[in-house]
Order: C-alpha cells, then sequence, then structure tokens
C-alpha cells in the first residue's frame, strides 16, 4: 500500500528540505522505495544550458535518486517569493 506524507512550513529556512531528506533516508534504510515532489520553488537559477536549477530540488533528487526534475518540480520561478506576516 502506498503512503504520502505532505510537509510544510510558513517560512523559508526553517529545514522542510532537511527534514524530508531525513525522512527519505530513513524509509530508505526500512527498503522502502521512496519518491519525493516539491512542486513550487522559488529562488531557481537557470544555468549555462538553460536548465532551471533549485537547491532543495537538488538535494531531494540527490536522496531519492530521481532524474525527472520536470515531474518532481513543475512549477518554477527565478524570484525568492517567501511572505513573512509580521504582527
Amino acid at each position: 500500500m502506498s503512503q504520502g506524507y505532505f510537509i510544510t512550513g510558513t517560512d523559508t529556512e526553517i529545514g522542510k528540505t532537511h527534514s524530508a531528506v531525513e525522512l527519505i533516508r530513513l524509509y530508505q534504510r526500512q527498503g522502502k522505495r521512496v519518491l519525493a515532489m516539491k512542486p513550487v520553488a522559488s529562488g531557481c537559477d537557470i544555468q549555462a544550458d538553460g536548465s532551471w536549477h533549485n537547491d532543495d530540488v537538488a538535494r531531494l533528487a540527490a536522496a531519492t535518486g530521481q532524474t525527472d526534475l520536470e515531474l518532481m518540480n513543475p512549477y518554477r520561478f527565478l524570484p525568492r517569493v517567501s511572505l513573512t506576516l509580521m504582527a
């Protein structure tokens, strides 16, 4: 039976990707097949070959071995777009 987890947070640099990579490694050690998806990534760079790069997507791909980054991360944006609300 397949099982899924959704990791979310309200700010940048709070450990969402780190937590996801650690969970991936845990499940892999248990012999489970793990895939990751980061539907939306901002703060991307365009590489010399025209491909898009995002550090979080790269870390998830390295942890899972996934190569289809278009499927893993269908929505990419150049500027970092996080919103922090202050009271």
